[in-house]
């Protein structure tokens, strides 16, 4: 993950509404409209909507629409397991048919955490 992606991250504060968390991500691109600050608004909300925050999947999709070459461009840079994970998000917020396989890896993941005894909060957005 990005350097500026982690520094939203952790600065993201809850408010009173859900979509409270999805204006800060934003904040970077109102200081820079650079290609790093929208790199690090699109890992933030891939994380987001993987993790089924309300509101961020409508942000990631419109961004990827927006922004699909600088995209791709930065996903090809990513290890494989980061790689995966970010095309796989981006192909389930286009409305794009996940490929079959990606349930089998993680009914294969989830099995492992239920062997190692890892609490189900642990397990993030649609496992848990």
């Amino acid at each position: 993950m990005r350097n500026g992606s982690q520094e939203i991250l952790l600065s993201l504060r809850l408010g009173l509404e859900d979509e409270d968390v999805n204006r800060q991500v934003l904040v970077p691109m109102r200081r820079a409209d650079t290609p790093e600050a929208v790199l690090d608004v699109l890992e933030v909300f891939s994380v987001l909507s993987a993790a089924e925050w309300p509101g961020s999947g409508k942000y990631f999709r419109l961004f990827v629409q927006i922004y699909a070459e600088l995209w791709i461009a930065h996903i090809e840079t990513l290890p494989l397991v980061e790689r995966a994970v970010a095309s796989v998000e981006a192909l389930r917020v286009m409305g794009m048919p996940v490929p079959e396989s990606v349930g089998k890896v993680a009914a294969l993941a989830q099995a492992e955490l239920e062997r190692r005894g890892v609490p189900l909060r642990y397990w993030g957005g649609r496992n848990g």
